[in-house]
């Protein structure tokens, strides 16, 4: 069904680019004749191609010859057919599409796509669906089960209202609810699955049930990578499991402590995530005691930098004298303890601590 003024656009040929608004009520003609509506001058298009009778916000298109095509799927002459906004329409080499006065978006040209296959050539579709399946290197164990599956139950042609096979869904799905959505009446599939293969798996299933669908159903595994990407921003050695579907735990080791370190608001990270990552309902972050970080041992010389001390102070100087104190970032890190005969620096790249020793160890001083 298409809601608010209608437009046809001309994608392909001699008029492509062009627009035209349908009538609210009324119809209107396709062709290449003067008394079309609508004139086309591609070669292939009759004088009266195709008629579209736009009424109570549908727009229902009547082939008048036979090289006629809807997402591919060749029509029937005088067969009348709903037309969804974002419907690819093909006369001979000519591309049309029906649009709300803007382009229509990938999304919307999939759904309305399967909309109209799906009443009225849900084989195909479920073929289609199939093939986008085996496409994805995730689903290709799974693939040829789902393409022989899905052409099974197009055949079967069971009733779709209560059918005894969503006791089949619920065992198969479990984390899946199928309800009827209350605005459009389609049924509508919410919840989690393991994995995208299972996804495309419930997909078909969901369409041979009845056309469009309401998915809102979240494969597990994408929603784990998705909060490892968003969380290697502000933690180390991420990993993310799950306890219920929808709960999810990031654990992580604590970055190198340094004087400058400053400890993420895990709180404020898990609000951010549950908005920028669909299906999360709840997330908590867990900084694990880490194993400590390795101290690499060199000599003092080889920084090019010299360790002093006063009876007021202990610091590291340069070649060019400017001195370096705990805290103090240097060249190659930030110093993080100083002591008679070491410095320990904070390595800048690999974040590994480094002690730097002076090279005469055998001083009483330096034990």
């Amino acid at each position: 069904m298409s809601q608010g003024p209608q437009f046809l656009q001309v994608l392909s040929g001699h008029h492509a680019g062009a627009q035209a608004a349908l009538p609210q009520d009324g119809k209107v003609l396709i062709g290449s004749g003067a008394d079309a509506t609508i004139m086309l001058t591609d070669d292939g298009i009759d004088a009266l191609h195709v008629e579209l009778d736009c009424s109570d916000n549908v727009i229902r298109l009547r082939a008048l010859n036979a090289d006629v095509k809807i997402f591919g799927l060749a029509v029937q002459v005088n067969q009348v057919y709903e037309l969804p906004t974002g419907s690819l329409i093909s006369l001979h080499r000519v591309q049309l599409q029906t649009t709300g006065g803007e382009p229509c978006s990938p999304a919307m040209v999939r759904q309305a796509e399967r909309t109209f296959l799906g009443r009225y050539a849900r084989t195909k579709m479920l073929l289609r669906l199939s093939r986008r399946a085996l496409r994805d290197p995730r689903a290709i164990g799974l693939g040829v089960l789902v393409l022989a599956a899905g052409i099974w139950l197009a055949q079967t042609s069971l009733p779709v209202p209560n059918r005894p096979a969503q006791t089949s869904l619920q065992r198969l799905f479990p984390n899946v609810v199928n309800t009827v959505d209350a605005a459009s009446g389609n049924r509508m599939y919410s919840g989690y699955v393991e994995t995208q293969s299972q996804l495309s798996q419930l997909t078909v299933r969901a369409w041979a049930d009845g056309p469009a669908p309401i998915i809102r159903v979240f494969a597990i595994e994408d929603i784990q990578q998705n909060l490892a990407e968003f969380s290697a921003k502000y933690l180390r050695h991420v990993t993310v499991t799950h306890d219920v579907p929808g709960s999810f735990i990031v654990t992580s080791i604590p970055a190198p402590q340094s004087p400058r370190a400053l400890e993420p608001d895990l709180g404020q990270l898990a609000r951010a995530a549950r908005r920028e990552i669909a299906g999360v309902q709840q997330v908590r972050f867990v900084i694990a005691a880490g194993e400590p970080e390795p101290t690499i041992t060199q000599p003092l010389f080889s920084t090019g930098m010299n360790l002093l001390q006063t009876r007021h102070a202990r610091f590291l100087i340069d070649r060019s004298g400017a001195p370096f104190f705990n805290g103090a970032q240097t060249t190659i890190g930030v110093v993080m303890a100083l002591s008679p005969c070491s410095a320990d620096i904070l390595r800048n790249q690999e974040l590994a601590r480094y002690q730097i020793r002076l090279a005469h160890l055998k001083e009483p001083s330096c034990g």
